[in-house]
């Protein structure tokens, strides 16, 4: 019998971790899309987005290659693969924005065991982000117009469906 183990990654978690225990400021996933491309005082009226791409661009990647965000989650699979059934092993990366940074994901995992998609929702794109759209992978688009919910379900059953060949039980 086969669970639906997703592991979601977020690229840019580390980043924004870092980001927020450098300036001091307290790391609220829940609320940092609301304030995120406002100026803060704390930044001096800089933006947490652009401080994010500073650090990651300008520091990390500079200093580690453009493939370094790829790497720690290549590192990060390795360690919940000491603790899950091979058979119970997916991973969800939600925020890749950079070939350069999947290519170790997919070298690690192998190509036939990759699916992207193109996650499309009114109002959101790549603007005033660093990252933009993969071009180096085929990517099936994915409408998320409803629910957190119902987009989630909708990506299992898009998993179950290209991945799984539907042995999946939701």
């Amino acid at each position: 019998k086969h669970n639906f183990f997703g592991k979601k990654f977020s690229i840019a978690e580390p980043i924004k971790k870092a980001v927020h225990n450098f300036y001091g400021i307290k790391y609220k996933p829940a609320t940092i899309e609301a304030i995120k491309d406002r100026p803060l005082e704390e930044l001096c009226y800089s933006t947490l987005r652009e401080e994010y791409i500073v650090f990651a661009e300008m520091f990390i990647k500079a200093r580690h290659g453009l493939d370094y965000f790829g790497n720690m989650a290549v590192e990060r699979m390795k360690t919940i693969e000491k603790k899950t059934p091979v058979e119970d092993r997916i991973y969800l990366v939600s925020d890749a924005g950079f070939d350069e940074e999947i290519k170790p994901i997919v070298e690690y995992l192998g190509e036939e065991n990759c699916l992207f998609y193109k996650l499309v929702r009114k109002g959101k794109d790549w603007k005033n982000d660093s990252r933009g759209y993969l071009k180096d992978v085929p990517l099936e688009t994915v409408l998320n117009a409803g629910s957190k919910a119902s987009f989630e379900l909708e990506i299992q059953r898009r998993i179950r469906r290209d991945f799984l060949g539907g042995i999946l039980e939701l």
